[in-house]
C-alpha cells in the first residue's frame, strides 16, 4: 500500500524541509518532491497520502489543492512573512494568503497566526514554528562580536510599485551613506534586481559604496544567508524572513520601510525616514545608550512571531501523521 507525502514546493525551498522529510521517512512513509507544474500535471492523486506546500500565488496549483480537498490532506508552511504590503498593497501577491487552498496553514508563531486568521476563511491556522528554524538553535550564543562588520541586505522585490521603488532606491543609498559618515564595516547581500535597480537609479552614489574602504564584499544571494548572518554583528534589511532569521540568531536586526503603511512585523531598529537613520543605526552598529532596551524589545517582537525552539519539526510532523490515521 503506498504510504507517499508530496512536497510541492520549487528547488529553492528543498533544504528548509530535510529535517521534516527525515523525521517522515522514519515513520515509514516516502516522501517525493514535485514542483508545481510537474504537480499539477499529474494524470492522478490517487498515490499520494498527503500534500505539503508553501504558500503560493500559482493559480493552477491553487486550483489542483482546491480539487484536493475532502480526498487527501492539505497543508500550507508559512515560507514568507505574512506582511501588509504583500497582502494588502502588492498586486502580484494581493491574494497570496486569501484564499488559502489548502486545509492546513501552519505559521511560524503565533502572531502570524492571528494575522492570517483574520484572512483565511477556510484553513485551519496552527502556530507551529517553522522546521527551518530548527537548525538555528545550535546558533543562538549570545550577542555577537561588535567588530565584525554589518550585514545590509533586502526582500527579493522591496517595493510595492513605481513610487515604493523610487522611495526605496534613495533612501537605501541614504543609508549606506550613513553606514560610511559613521564609519562601520558592512557588507551586501543583494538580489540581482535591487542590485540593476541602484545601478540604474544611482549608478554613482552606488559605485561609490562599493568602493568604499567599509564595504567589505558584495555576497552573492546564491550562497548562505546563514554564514552571511553568523559572520555579522547585526543585520540590517527591508520586510523580509532575514529579519526573523536574524533575530532567532540573536543578530540585533533593523528594518528598513520606506512607505508609509502598517508593519506586520516590527524592528526595535526601525528605519522610517532619513531623519532616523543616524540616530537608529548608531544604536544598532556602536550599540548606544538605548541599546539594551532596544534589544530587550527585539526579544519581545521575536517571541510573538516566531516558535524557535527547535521543535518544529516534531509539531508539524505530529499534526501530518494525526491526519493521515
Amino acid at each position: 500500500m503506498s504510504r507517499m507525502i508530496a512536497f510541492v514546493a520549487g528547488v529553492r525551498y528543498r533544504h528548509y524541509l530535510h529535517r521534516l522529510e527525515s523525521r517522515l521517512i522514519a515513520e515509514g512513509y516516502t516522501v517525493k518532491y514535485f514542483d508545481p507544474e510537474s504537480f499539477c500535471r499529474l494524470d492522478s492523486f490517487s498515490a499520494i497520502n498527503c500534500v505539503i506546500t508553501v504558500h503560493s500565488i500559482d493559480k493552477n496549483l491553487l486550483a489542483t489543492l482546491d480539487g484536493l480537498r475532502g480526498k487527501v490532506p492539505t497543508l500550507t508552511l508559512q515560507d514568507g512573512l505574512i506582511e501588509y504590503a504583500h497582502c494588502c498593497l502588492k498586486e502580484g501577491s494581493i491574494h497570496r494568503y486569501r484564499p488559502i487552498a489548502t486545509e492546513y496553514l501552519l505559521t511560524f508563531g503565533e502572531r502570524p497566526k492571528k494575522i492570517a486568521e483574520m484572512r483565511c476563511e477556510t484553513a485551519s491556522v496552527v502556530a507551529t514554528g517553522s522546521p527551518r528554524f530548527d537548525d538555528y538553535l545550535q546558533y543562538q550564543a549570545g550577542l555577537p562580536d561588535s567588530s565584525l562588520p554589518i550585514l545590509v541586505t533586502t526582500a527579493n522585490t522591496p517595493w510595492q510599485d513605481k513610487k515604493s521603488r523610487k522611495s526605496f532606491s534613495k533612501m537605501f543609498m541614504q543609508l549606506l551613506g550613513v553606514l560610511n559618515d559613521i564609519g562601520v564595516d558592512f557588507k551586501l547581500r543583494l538580489p540581482d534586481k535591487v542590485k540593476k535597480e541602484l545601478l540604474l537609479s544611482s549608478p554613482i552614489a552606488y559605485s561609490r559604496a562599493l568602493k568604499s574602504k567599509f564595504a567589505k564584499g558584495l555576497s552573492r544571494t546564491d550562497t548562505s544567508l546563514l554564514d552571511d548572518i553568523l559572520s555579522s554583528s547585526a543585520v540590517v534589511t527591508t520586510p523580509s524572513t532575514v529579519a526573523l532569521e536574524a533575530m532567532v540568531l540573536e543578530r540585533p536586526t533593523s528594518i528598513l520601510q520606506p512607505g508609509f503603511y502598517p508593519m506586520y512585523l516590527e524592528s526595535a531598529f526601525h528605519l522610517t525616514s532619513k531623519e532616523s537613520l543616524h540616530p537608529v543605526l548608531t544604536s544598532l552598529v556602536l550599540r548606544g545608550r538605548d541599546f539594551d532596551d532596544r534589544m530587550d524589545f527585539q526579544k519581545v517582537i521575536k517571541d510573538e512571531n516566531v516558535i524557535a525552539d527547535g521543535k518544529a519539526t516534531e509539531r508539524v510532523t505530529n499534526i501530518i501523521l494525526q491526519l493521515l490515521q
